[in-house]
């Protein structure tokens, strides 16, 4: 994605420096991180020789969606008519249905607070993916605003559908860091979506049911 869009894969060296100062790392003050962030918003330049250490490309954002849709792509080459794969609870990918639910299957829908679910929905040949900003540093690192550099703590979750994995899990970075404006962009990308943050919920063809037994 372009700059100017809320998605950067070479965002890495950033998000790593932050996730070292806020473990405690050393660092000579605020005026090298701060050269560092005008770096990298001037452009991630990536050299063949890898000897550049301030610029890299990380799929980590996506990587499990990438790692997904190559598996499902596996499974369909083999022949597989129905298979759920789930990533940690955070990444899915569904292909036709269950037997015993033809719709497709069952998936709940995580709420802000931890261990709320707000529901459940009906996946079919499509994947899901959902992301967190938890309002404070995490083990995983932050999720970074490619425009500004900073990152985004303001308390929010998304959830986003998609026909394939890599672009759900590329859709909640954009809608973590963007929140609720960027429902109608991916209505437009035809990907249902829906955020939650303090003020509420907010979604777009994404509508958990209430859990059935």
């Amino acid at each position: 994605m372009r700059r100017s869009q809320p998605f950067r894969v070479a965002s890495c060296a950033l998000a790593g420096l932050l996730l070292a100062v806020s473990a405690g790392a050393d660092e000579p003050g605020p005026a090298p991180v701060a050269a560092r962030v005008e770096g990298y918003l001037g452009g991630a330049v990536i050299h063949e020789s890898g000897n550049d250490r301030e610029s890299a490309l990380d799929a980590g954002g996506i990587g499990k969606g990438i790692a997904l849709d190559a598996m499902a792509a596996l499974l369909r080459r083999r022949g597989a008519r129905a298979a759920f794969l789930d990533f940690g609870g955070s990444s899915q990918l569904a292909i036709g249905a269950p037997e015993a639910e033809a719709s497709g299957w069952r998936v709940g829908i995580g709420g802000l607070s931890q261990g709320r679910v707000l529901g459940e929905i009906t996946l079919r040949d499509a994947a899901l993916s959902t992301s967190r900003a938890s309002g404070g540093p995490t083990p995983a690192g932050p999720i970074i605003d490619p425009r500004s550099g900073a990152p985004v703590f303001a308390p929010r979750i998304a959830t986003a559908r998609a026909a394939d994995a890599t672009s759900a899990e590329a859709w909640t970075k954009a809608l973590i860091v963007d929140g609720r404006a960027a429902l109608p962009a991916a209505r437009r990308h035809g990907i249902a979506a829906l955020v939650e943050d303090g003020d509420g919920i907010a979604a777009d063809d994404l509508t958990p049911q209430p859990l059935r037994p």
